[in-house]
């Protein structure tokens, strides 16, 4: 993350996509300095397209940026946002 660090925050619109094992929102925030953070966690039937991918957020993303994102990453599994409703990708 430490690598990134300035580009996020030299611009304000991105939004950081972790799926660090064991990494909460939170500490993601700490390490970068940035608060727009999508953070996915695939299971393992996802590499033969059998899976879903569980997807959660902080505040700062919007509902419609998260649906984007959401349509972006379609390799033909189930998405669950949490805190939202289910997307089907």
């Amino acid at each position: 993350i430490s690598e990134i660090k300035n580009d996020l925050l030299n611009n304000p619109q991105a939004i950081l996509v972790s799926m660090l094992a064991g990494v909460s929102l939170e500490s993601l925030k700490e390490m970068s300095g940035f608060s727009r953070i999508i953070r996915i966690m695939p299971n393992t039937p996802c590499s033969v397209g059998q899976g879903m991918t569980q997807v959660c957020c902080t505040e700062s993303v919007s509902k419609e940026e998260l649906e984007d994102f959401d349509k972006s990453v379609d390799q033909g599994t189930i998405s669950f946002s949490l805190g939202l409703e289910v997307h089907h990708t």
